[in-house]
């Protein structure tokens, strides 16, 4: 029994102690030797279970209330009976709704309710309401022990002032300006604790005037039609760019201007070590433009919207909408993860062509083909290449002959960096 009622008796752990050390001995069968601090445990136990449970005679003029649950297998049920008077806080361990003193159901925050009770009693709109035929109970009442008496509504169970019109903005501003909520938080938070008629209405345009509001908020959700960016018939003739960045220092370098033709999906990342408009245009000049041609689709970047990268004849996509530069966020992440994947050292500058290599000659699913095949498709032969640093790599011949019309091996490494 003490074990089904122990959360309701305090400190019933440290009274049981000794009875509870009784029981741990390590020798099975061994006789238990009952002393008397064990029995003044056992006693004190049972006071502390009779106290919890103590019943008295119930009082005649107290209601009584039947408490009762259910479960699957079960049904219980409890007749109780509450003496509702406060109790001080200090006095009442366990501290409800009955052991708090009446409170103001209205905000009081800069309200003079001196004031509105004056303005109720000359307001013939107010004194209306007390002959008015409405679902409202008309009443006058105080909000405090106080307060002046104001003429309420008391239907919801709590004493709602009915406000004059002079005061209808100011009880607005107070409920409105703690937080600024919208129309609809509003219009709930001033019925719950006012009334007058047409509240909904004013409180409502009241919002939408709140300029604060109209300054900090959305509050016209408008998308722009979206444009059709159809696949470039010819090769090179549209690219779009993109940075890729911070990322960790290799020889001086710690940022990748990346670059993709939307025809061949030709990939191409340069190593920079700075990302200024200056820096980006002389790798794309260098690394691009003086191969294939100008066009260009970037992102709002701070580098791409300067007047010395707007005379490159730049087109941008939308602000904060990258999958409108699609093809070259999704080319970030499988260079990223290549990287990742083939690194064995922190020098990515040094891996970074083999793989550019590798995802050239990546045959891609939506396509059937790579990118390599589309800028040069007579040729498909591997070979082996040893360079100087005695390093045996798998070169396709894709890359050597055709892209550069018969330029050869040294053509090709000094695209790619070697």
């Amino acid at each position: 029994m003490i074990n089904f009622y122990h959360r309701f008796l305090p400190n019933i752990a440290a009274t049981l102690s000794p009875l509870y050390g009784a029981l741990k001995s390590s020798k099975p069968r061994q006789e238990l030797v009952w002393s008397q601090e064990m029995k003044q445990a056992f006693l004190n136990g049972k006071t502390a279970l009779a106290n919890a449970a103590m019943l008295v005679h119930p009082y005649t003029d107290c209601p009584l209330a039947l408490t009762s649950d259910a479960s699957d297998v079960a049904v219980g049920a409890v007749l109780e009976q509450f003496n509702k008077a406060h109790v001080p806080r200090k006095n009442n361990i366990v501290a409800d709704c009955v052991s708090r003193s009446r409170t103001t159901n209205a905000v009081s925050l800069g309200i003079d309710y001196v004031g509105m009770a004056r303005a109720q009693a000359a307001s013939i709109d107010v004194q209306a309401y007390k002959t008015a035929f409405t679902c409202l109970e008309i009443t006058n009442t105080r909000l405090n022990e106080q307060g002046p008496e104001l003429v309420c509504d008391v239907s919801t169970g709590r004493p709602r002032p009915i406000v004059p019109p002079d005061f209808r903005h100011t009880v607005f501003d107070v409920v409105h300006n703690l937080s600024h909520p919208g129309v609809k938080a509003t219009v709930e938070m001033v019925s719950d604790k006012f009334v007058w008629h047409g509240m909904r209405e004013q409180v409502s345009r009241w919002v939408k005037e709140c300029h604060h509001c109209q300054s900090s908020k959305i509050q016209n959700h408008t998308k722009a039609p979206l444009e059709h960016l159809s696949v470039p018939e010819k090769r090179f003739s549209h690219i779009n760019i993109d940075i890729v960045g911070p990322l960790p220092f290799s020889s001086g370098f710690t940022y990748l201007l990346t670059i993709i033709d939307r025809n061949t999906r030709w990939p191409e990342a340069i190593p920079l070590r700075g990302i200024t408009t200056p820096e980006c245009v002389h790798a794309l000049n260098t690394g691009w433009i003086a191969r294939f041609g100008i066009p260009v689709s970037s992102d709002h970047g701070s580098q791409f919207t300067s007047s010395l990268w707007s005379e490159i004849a730049a087109r941008h996509t939308s602000d904060y909408h990258p999958q409108a530069n699609g093809m070259i966020e999704r080319f970030h992440r499988t260079l990223k993860t290549a990287l990742k994947a083939r690194l064995t050292c922190p020098n990515w500058v040094e891996e970074l062509p083999w793989v550019l290599l590798g995802l050239r000659t990546t045959p891609k699913e939506d396509l059937a083909y790579s990118s390599a095949s589309r800028v040069a498709p007579c040729c498909s032969d591997v070979f082996a290449y040893r360079s100087h640093y005695s390093t045996a790599y798998a070169i396709p011949v894709t890359l050597t002959v055709s892209v550069f019309g018969g330029g050869g091996l040294c053509c090709v490494w000094t695209y790619f960096g070697q």
